[in-house]
């Protein structure tokens, strides 16, 4: 995301279901960016929370 010309990232792998208990992936990494707008890293770990897991249907 952007504010102005200040860019803020989070960067990560998405998270796979590998067996019917564990889970690969769902790690990330903040910007430094981050550390002097609280509400923004408070906004962008929400949407990570909601979309860091992949679901794919066997058909």
């Amino acid at each position: 995301m952007y504010e102005g010309d200040k860019k803020y990232a989070l960067r990560g792998h998405t998270r796979i279901k590998a067996t019917a208990t564990t889970f690969m992936g769902g790690d990330y990494k903040l910007d430094p960016a981050f550390s002097t707008k609280p509400i923004f890293k408070k906004q962008v770990l929400s949407l990570w929370t909601q979309y860091q897991s992949e679901t794919w249907n066997k058909q």
